[in-house]
């Protein structure tokens, strides 16, 4: 299992094309955007990316995830039954 959170940089108006950063904890091991402006994604968007990615799990058993517009990648692979790992690429 592992935790996510999503963090959204603008303070003006809400919108589908808002720039943001994630962040990734699983196993004590944190994986962040944050940090570098390169690395900041439209973040609604890529939420939704991010559970495709998730979901494409059952069928393989290593997807990456790219945050949309962003140089921000992971590697997502299935272990074992209950276990992954994630890293970046």
């Amino acid at each position: 299992m592992f935790e996510f959170s999503v963090s959204r940089n603008d303070t003006g108006k809400v919108t589908g094309f808002d720039l943001g950063d994630m962040g990734f904890l699983t196993g004590g091991k944190e994986i962040s955007s944050k940090g570098s402006p390169r690395l900041l994604m439209m973040v609604y968007l890529s939420v939704v990316s991010l559970v495709d990615t998730l979901l494409s799990l059952r069928v393989g058993r290593k997807y990456e995830f790219v945050g949309v517009d962003s140089s921000f990648s992971l590697v997502f692979e299935l272990q074992r039954k209950g276990e992954g790992r994630m890293g970046r690429k």
